[in-house]
């Protein structure tokens, strides 16, 4: 932090300033979240972090500026109340917010057709798929062998952990 010459004391700037200190000609409503400094789908972990860091910074300008002070409550007051899953919960329906709908992570399907059992397995879980087999002999041979189809097919989007079902060949047998 960057301090006046020969105070020792931080600049005024470097206070964390709250938008309901700020002077605007319209002023927007501000919520806990934004006296956190938090978007509204943040974990537990990222509200207490950002709670603990704002109290951090503000504890040294409390006796300097009342500003602070009043920055240091509303920090306060944004735990108490965002901290808390149940009052958490009152709040956010009360702002007319719905819990963050996580995205689903999807993946395409890789072409496997003409690799052999192993590396398919590989190259499936590289991509966050898992493997099913099908068997296409019925007595194979103890090798390894040939993934000749698939399903879905190679380019499809499909979500993360779905799985990716090879038609293995193996050579026969011989009676």
């Amino acid at each position: 932090m960057g301090a006046r010459l020969g105070t020792g004391h931080p600049r005024m700037h470097d206070i964390i300033c709250l938008p309901e200190l700020r002077s605007s000609a319209v002023p927007e409503p501000v919520t806990w979240y934004d006296v956190l400094g938090v978007t509204r789908g943040a974990s537990a972990v990222t509200l207490r972090r950002a709670h603990d860091e704002r109290l951090l910074r503000l504890r040294s300008y409390v006796t300097l500026v009342s500003a602070a002070a009043r920055a240091a409550a509303a920090v306060e007051e944004a735990w108490l109340v965002l901290g808390d899953p149940e009052q958490r919960k009152r709040y956010d329906a009360l702002l007319g917010l719905r819990p963050p709908i996580t995205p689903r992570r999807r993946v395409t399907v890789p072409d496997v057709r003409g690799l052999f059992y192993r590396p398919s397995q590989a190259v499936a879980a590289t991509a966050g798929l898992r493997l099913a087999v099908v068997q296409l002999t019925s007595n194979p041979l103890p090798v390894e062998g040939l993934v000749v189809g698939q399903s879905p097919d190679p380019g499809a989007t499909l979500r993360h952990r779905s799985t990716l079902t090879v038609q293995v060949w193996h050579p026969a047998r011989d009676r």
